[in-house]
């Protein structure tokens, strides 16, 4: 098992890549036949496979072809249907929260000192350079 928390961006993308030559390998498929399923070009798919590939799209395509598509829709769970989502209050205007605000406690705490010099999240005001 691979400790996911300790894992670069890098290092999950080569491991997910080995992972899917393993799979398309052991499904007796080509680079070019996956690829040309997948509807990506042979590079695509070799970068792919490197873990040098940064287009989400090749990937999904390429889990459809190997029939793992499904498995990366349960990477992030859907929380318009949890048992949370409907115990939490819908705005005002009855819809569903769509974004997160902070509490006017909260960003007073991040905005600018009265004097406009500093910034309260640091220990020490941070001078901007106007002082002259």
């Amino acid at each position: 098992m691979v400790n996911s928390s300790a894992l670069s961006a890098d290092s999950c993308k080569r491991l997910l890549g080995e992972r899917i030559k393993q799979e398309r390998i052991a499904r007796d498929l080509t680079q070019r036949r996956c690829a040309f399923e997948a509807g990506i070009s042979l590079r695509t798919q070799v970068r792919l496979e490197k873990g040098e590939s940064d287009s989400l799209a090749a990937l999904i395509q390429v889990l459809q072809v190997l029939k793992l598509e499904e498995g990366l829709l349960r990477l992030i769970p859907d929380r318009t249907d949890s048992p949370l989502a409907r115990s939490q209050p819908h705005s005002p205007r009855g819809k569903p929260r769509q974004r997160v605000r902070t509490s006017s406690a909260k960003a007073k705490a991040t905005t600018a000192t009265s004097n406009g010099k500093g910034w309260r999240g640091f220990k020490d005001p941070v001078s901007f350079g106007d002082d002259d």
